[in-house]
């Protein structure tokens, strides 16, 4: 996609419109992606509130797919617009071209006029995205689930405590794991994509074996999250009991205790 000619990008075979159409594509679903993962822990955590009972918490798909689609596009065109998806790192992304003529007194920028500002937020934006917004929305189902646990613990009697700790503790190690894993997974994807873009604006040159391993890694991001799918829902298979929390218990004649 990178414009033939372009120096330092050897077998460059692109046009400028060929780059900026992989710059939007890079900036869109750079902002959606981490969007509908950060939404899968919001979504948990609305389906636990409501018993898992879809039709009380379907409406969240249409804004999640509205922010997810919608914000980043207008950020897009606004850039494309402005002439600012241009070669920079391995791809066309957000820059000036040449690339560094910003920086370099004795070189004039041939495209790309000055929109810092805007550039700016859309980092904070994806900053949020990818460090805040899921462990905010993890982090609040954990405290959820251990308030449900600590009031269904009250509530028994003295004959069921020891069964109630017991449940309490398992599914707060569970929900521990998985919380874990979920956000591993998908930091482990962009972290290194991160450091590589804020050592590039800090310093304005480019570690390029540093760059392909966050490039390659980056790639594997659809194999990472297929294999933390199936790791949570083994992960979250001797607990799928405990989630209901409006379950109370009695003695049974042939058992111990049964559900009411």
């Amino acid at each position: 996609a990178v414009p033939e000619g372009t120096p330092s990008f050897a077998g460059a075979m692109g046009t400028v419109n060929t780059c900026t159409v992989q710059g939007f594509i890079n900036i869109v679903f750079a902002l959606a992606v981490p969007t509908y993962y950060g939404s899968l822990a919001l979504q948990a955590f609305l389906g636990l509130q409501n018993n898992f009972k879809e039709e009380k918490y379907r409406w969240i798909e249409i804004p999640v797919h509205t922010i997810a689609y919608l914000i980043p596009s207008a950020y897009a065109i606004i850039i494309a617009v402005t002439e600012n998806f241009n070669p920079h790192g391995s791809v066309c992304s957000y820059a000036k071209a040449p690339w560094g003529c910003e920086s370099d007194p004795d070189v004039p920028c041939e495209r790309g006029e000055d929109i810092q500002n805007l550039i700016n937020f859309v980092g904070l934006s994806q900053l949020f995205l990818y460090f805040i917004f899921p462990p905010s929305a993890a982090l609040s189902m954990y405290c959820w689930m251990k308030k449900k646990q600590n009031e269904l613990s009250r509530r028994g009697s003295i004959g069921m405590s020891i069964i109630r700790e017991n449940a309490r503790k398992e599914t707060m190690r569970s929900a521990y794991l998985q919380i874990s894993v979920y956000l591993f997974s998908f930091w482990f994807t962009f972290v290194f994509s991160v450091i590589d873009r804020f050592h590039q604006a800090l310093t304005g040159e480019m570690i390029y074996n540093f760059t392909i391993f966050a490039n390659c890694v980056f790639a594997l991001q659809g194999f990472v999250f297929t294999m933390v799918y199936f790791a949570l829902q083994k992960i979250g298979e001797p607990n799928l009991g405990l989630l209901n929390m409006g379950v109370h218990f009695s003695p049974s004649r042939n058992q111990g205790f049964a559900p009411d």
